[in-house]
């Protein structure tokens, strides 16, 4: 299945989006972007930039990546990671009630 960056065929670069993907949040916000000075309206479409720019351009894997990876890995193997339980407590104490 393609992601939001890729076509059917897997090739990367403009997202192919279609509408359902849309948050009803952004087309909300997108729709009014349109009523604000020019701009306010540079500046977000600066920072969309930005934020695209980052889903854009490829991750490099560092050596620290690569090991926090196999530390991860193994912990997986050994069992060693938190029961659903324990993330509910752990979100629990942190909550805004």
């Amino acid at each position: 299945m393609a992601t939001p960056w890729e076509n059917d065929r897997g090739d990367r670069g403009k997202p192919c989006y279609i509408d359902p993907m849309v948050t009803k949040a952004l087309k909300n916000i997108l729709d009014r972007i349109g009523t604000w000075p020019e701009n306010a309206q540079n500046e977000a479409a600066a920072t969309l930039q930005v934020i695209e720019q980052e889903f854009l351009a490829p991750h490099i894997v560092t050596d620290e990546d690569r090991a926090a990876l196999e530390r991860s890995a193994e912990d997986v193997t050994q069992g060693r990671f938190a029961t659903d339980e324990d993330v509910q407590r752990v979100f629990g104490r942190f909550r805004r009630a």
